[in-house]
């Protein structure tokens, strides 16, 4: 038997009957320098840069996305 998305769940277990959320990515034509979501190329700092960096070797890690924070200020978690 294979489950189909029914919209319907009566239990924690039956998420496989729930609709599926679909995220679809594309290339940016060009830097995106807004405050926006975004996954890769290079963060958007509010201010001054602040790089993670590894706690054993100090390698700097990479960056992979930036999303924003909910709230009345404008904030990033990166």
């Amino acid at each position: 038997m294979i489950a189909r998305p029914t919209g319907q769940a009566e239990g924690p277990y039956d998420a496989a009957f729930l609709p599926r959320q679909q995220m679809i990515l594309r290339a940016a034509g060009q830097r995106i320098a807004d405050p926006v979501a975004k996954f890769g190329g290079e963060p958007v700092w509010l201010s001054e840069p602040t790089w993670p960096v590894h706690p054993a070797s100090g390698e700097p890690l990479v960056f992979i996305g930036q999303f924003p924070v909910p709230g009345p200020q404008l904030r990033l978690a990166y």
